[in-house]
Order: C-alpha cells, then structure tokens, then sequence
C-alpha cells in the first residue's frame, strides 16, 4: 500500500508469516509531517494496507487480528483530526463542565463524528481499489514474504518494476508533494 499511495519504495517490508514473534512492518523514509484532508486519506490507506491485503488474499473469514493496532490508530487518529484539529470544519472543540484544572474533554459532536466515519470508509474503499489495481504485486510479495520475513529495497523495487501497475511504475520515485513543498 505504501508503494501505491506514495510511490516511493521502502527500505524494507518485514512479515511475521512464518514466525509467531514480532510483528510485520513496512519502513520508510517519508510519511507526511501535517495533515490535510488529502494527506490524511493518504496515511489511513496506508495504515489499512494489511489488513485489506489480507481480505484481499485470504477472504474475510481468514483476516488475522494481526491489524488491531493499525484500525485503532486509524479510527483514533482519524476522529482527532476531525474532532479537535479542524478537519472537520468546527473551531468549537471543548465542553464545560466538572474538569480539573488543565485538563479538557471534546464537545461531542455527531456530524463531525459521522463526517469521520465517512471519511474512512471512503479511503477504505479507495485502498480496495489501489489493491486490487496492484494485486499482481501485492501477490508476488506475499508470496515472497512468505519464504523470506523481510525484503530490501532493491529487491522491493525489483518486483514493483515487474509486477506493479503501468500507473505505478510510471509514478514510482516521482515527488508526491506534501505541505511544505505546496507552500
């Protein structure tokens, strides 16, 4: 997902397929520093990679639990940005109340908390779909991770020039600007 979202190659993918220690990751050199609503669609496909993949290879009755701390981070991250960061459209973020002195607590708001849930769903359905335009390459490192629990970037580069989609091979290592460079 990360290829297909951000058109860079990682450093390195790790899977924990033939091992039941540890955890798979995927490291990179580039994330967005700040968030907008376009980078964040971004950053949740990219944390919903694994787990769609596994949907995606092994149906939903076999998706592991593997991704909890993905979804949580998603789902928490996600309403933060709308809810007390603005993305949601309201500066009215605090509620009164009995609270002790400096602490706070959000206005409960069921639009922005919809507008969300929304929000994920829809890069959900976009990351589907980046999937499954890459599904040849999403297979062949499946494949591969499961003979090997950790590939390179050479040997990553190597099979998204193979195996990826014309639109990213042709996108691959282009500058996808964030914020700063916009600006």
């Amino acid at each position: 997902m990360y290829l297909a979202t951000y058109y860079q190659v990682p450093c390195q993918i790790s899977a924990m397929t033939n091992s039941r220690v540890g955890q798979g990751f995927v490291r990179h050199g580039y994330l967005d520093e700040f968030k907008s609503k376009r980078t964040l669609k971004r950053y949740v496909q990219y944390c919903l990679g694994g787990y769609l993949a596994e949907q995606i290879i092994f149906g939903q009755d076999n998706v592991s639990d593997g991704s909890r701390g993905d979804l949580t981070y998603v789902n928490t991250t996600v309403l933060k940005q709308f809810r007390e960061n603005g993305l949601g459209g309201s500066v009215l973020q605090y509620s009164g109340g009995n609270l002790q002195p400096g602490e706070y607590k959000f206005m409960p708001n069921e639009e922005i908390d919809q507008m969300a849930a929304d929000f994920i769903l829809e890069a959900q359905q976009e990351a589907i779909s980046l999937l499954k335009r890459e599904e040849k390459l999403l297979l062949q490192i499946a494949k591969r991770l499961i003979e090997f629990p950790s590939l390179h970037f050479e040997e990553i580069e190597s099979i998204a020039m193979e195996y990826g989609s014309s639109e990213l091979v042709e996108s691959l290592g282009k500058d996808q600007l964030g914020l700063k460079k916009i600006l």
